[in-house]
């Protein structure tokens, strides 16, 4: 048992009674304190562990295990929704309890967050200072560059989900200010 452990640790760690290097008898009273405070901690936290619905899950289920680890390591939203719905299936064959996808559906919430708070990368701010400055020419070419697979080699398309989000909704907010077509035309 854990506390048949904990309690020979204490012993060695904090003794009540023994021998000084002289060879003489002791008797801490302050020890026995000491080992009483250390076991209301440790059991507090023992007890905060058992009651840790996460912890519990990494502990018994390998497949919970995957997934968390997978969405944690994930450096792309697009790969966050991925493992969600992989996760979604293992649930659905049984393999995951709903519990634990409820665990993971909070985790990806929360990964996508980080993810989408985090600081742009040196590409991604080249790319908002050029829809920043373009004209209006330049803005319909970036529209069509950045859309789909139209140029598949644009340096946009190398970047994580999250940041080309951010750099469309910069178009987006650009985008009013194009002349509307059939306006050019009359």
């Amino acid at each position: 048992m854990i506390w048949d452990d904990i309690n020979a640790q204490l012993d060695i760690l904090l003794p009540v009674t023994g021998r000084t290097a002289d060879g003489g008898r002791f008797f801490s009273r302050a020890n026995i304190e000491l080992q009483r405070i250390t076991r209301d901690t440790l059991e507090a936290i023992l007890d905060d562990c058992c009651h840790d619905c996460n912890l519990n899950a990494m502990r018994c289920s390998r497949s919970y295990r995957r997934f968390y680890q997978k969405i944690r390591e994930a450096d792309d939203t697009k790969i966050v929704g991925q493992t969600k719905k992989e996760a979604y299936a293992a649930k659905e064959s049984g393999e995951l309890p709903l519990k634990h996808f409820t665990l993971l559906k909070t985790v990806s919430v929360l990964q996508r967050e980080r993810l989408v708070l985090s600081p742009l990368s040196k590409e991604a701010h080249r790319l908002i200072m050029e829809v920043e400055t373009a004209a209006p020419a330049k803005l319909r070419y970036l529209s069509w560059a950045f859309f789909g697979t139209n140029q598949p080699e644009h340096p946009i398309h190398s970047l994580p989900t999250h940041m080309i989000s951010r750099i469309w909704d910069i178009l987006k907010t650009r985008r009013p200010e194009l002349p509307n077509l059939s306006d050019v035309q009359k």
